[in-house]
């Protein structure tokens, strides 16, 4: 089965957590204020809002989703996918 770039962008936004991602990467997330959103013990100034699934780093100039937190990271949206598909 083929997937397209479109569909497989869908699937990472709807199956990967940028919470889990961090995690997953040796980030310690923890809760910060009351309206629950989230930080990084090893950086206060990402901030991760799970009502509208965006980051905010502001010491990086850089927010956005889950694709865009992994490609500022990586730059491959391909590599990325296979946690999706796992092949």
């Amino acid at each position: 089965m083929s997937h397209g770039k479109g569909d497989i962008i869908s699937a990472i936004k709807e199956h990967i957590d940028i919470p889990d991602y961090l995690e997953s990467c040796g980030y310690h997330v923890r809760k910060h204020g009351s309206k629950g959103k989230l930080t990084l013990k090893e950086h206060d100034s990402f901030v991760y809002d799970p009502e509208r699934k965006r980051f905010y780093w502001n010491s990086r100039d850089l927010e956005g989703d889950i694709v865009d937190l992994y490609t500022s990271r990586s730059r491959s949206v391909y590599r990325m996918s296979k946690l999706v598909t796992g092949s």
